[in-house]
């Protein structure tokens, strides 16, 4: 919300037929389908399961950065956005963690990339983990206390 005002203090007055629903544009980017996140646990279950065939503990990291640029000046107004994604693997032999990342969302891509992890890993039982096994809600939205669609941005 800063960004947007930063921009809207340095170059003047948008006007009204320019106005920007920021509302939109926040849950837009926070947002992920629920069949969505369902596919993507099922798939890293999958993928913890291959991995812990030759490693003590494994886990699974999805990582999605989208970004909107939005400028104005006198003459033109420039918006522009990118999004990327990727996955690290992650697997303990039970001495150290082995890592493997990947960029995009390909299934095929990430079980091969699991087993090629863990093809030379052998189970060590040198260090325990000391890994709390209850289960956490993680997936969460908060709104912040600044409301979008109290911003005049006229």
């Amino acid at each position: 919300m800063k960004f947007i005002s930063l921009i809207y203090n340095a170059f003047g007055k948008i006007g009204k037929s320019k106005r920007i629903d920021l509302k939109t544009i926040y849950h837009s980017i926070i947002s992920m389908d629920k069949s969505e996140k369902e596919q993507i646990q099922t798939l890293f279950m999958e993928l913890v399961q291959i991995m812990e065939e030759k490693a003590v503990y494994a886990d699974c990291l999805y990582y999605q950065d989208f970004s909107r640029e939005i400028a104005f000046d006198k003459t033109s107004q420039d918006i522009s956005s990118s999004e990327d994604c990727g996955v690290k693997l992650r697997a303990f032999d039970g001495e150290q963690f082995h890592e493997y990342g990947i960029s995009g969302f390909n299934a095929e891509k990430l079980k091969n990339a699991a087993i090629e992890l863990t093809k030379d890993l052998k189970k060590k039982n040198k260090i325990k983990l000391g890994i709390d096994t209850q289960k956490l809600e993680k997936d969460f939205l908060e709104i912040g206390e600044i409301q979008a669609e109290k911003i005049d941005l006229a």
